[in-house]
């Protein structure tokens, strides 16, 4: 899949969950563009932490029934726009990851990992993970590869495209990462 797939996956699922609930139109385009711009940090409990759109030192943090922001008490059944956030972003993250690597990024240690939809994501040591975008990808340093995937050559190739994703070159057999 490309890299486009993953947004395109996040508006789709936003455009079904608006036709499901028709009341909550603004709440769920409102999550959509903090999913979309990459404000969604899931963590490895199945909590999430959404950084606010208009104050990038506001953090929310988002269970699968609560956040901590003012909205959820008025929002239909909690579902407040950072719950939407992390709603769409968990369904449209693939079920399945081929490959990590053990990484560094800006000083910090973890896993990179790169998703079927293109997507680099670091999984750190303190639990957080963050989609890297292509002004973060210089500051991801590769350590070695940690197999996650059944298949050698799948996980080569998967290896090989990471690489290239992370130096910003184009991924073997000459496809543009």
């Amino acid at each position: 899949m490309t890299i486009t797939q993953f947004d395109t996956d996040l508006r789709a699922l936003a455009e079904k969950a608006t036709t499901r609930y028709p009341g909550e139109q603004a709440r769920i385009e409102r999550g959509l563009l903090l999913a979309l711009n990459g404000h969604v940090e899931l963590l490895p409990d199945g909590t999430a932490t959404v950084r606010s759109g208009k104050d990038a030192e506001v953090v929310y943090r988002v269970t699968r029934h609560s956040c901590d922001c003012a909205d959820v008490v008025r929002a239909p059944d909690g579902r407040c726009k950072h719950r939407w956030s992390v709603a769409l972003v968990k369904k449209a993250l693939p079920r399945r990851t081929r490959i990590a690597y053990h990484a560094t990024y800006k000083g910090a240690h973890g896993q990179a990992i790169r998703d079927e939809y293109g997507h680099v994501w670091f999984h750190g040591d303190d639990d957080t993970m963050t989609r890297l975008y292509d002004g973060d990808r210089p500051h991801l340093q590769l350590h070695g590869r940690v197999d996650v995937a059944a298949e050698a050559a799948v996980a080569d190739l998967a290896n090989a495209t990471l690489q290239a994703i992370a130096l910003g070159q184009h991924a073997p057999g000459g496809l543009a990462c």
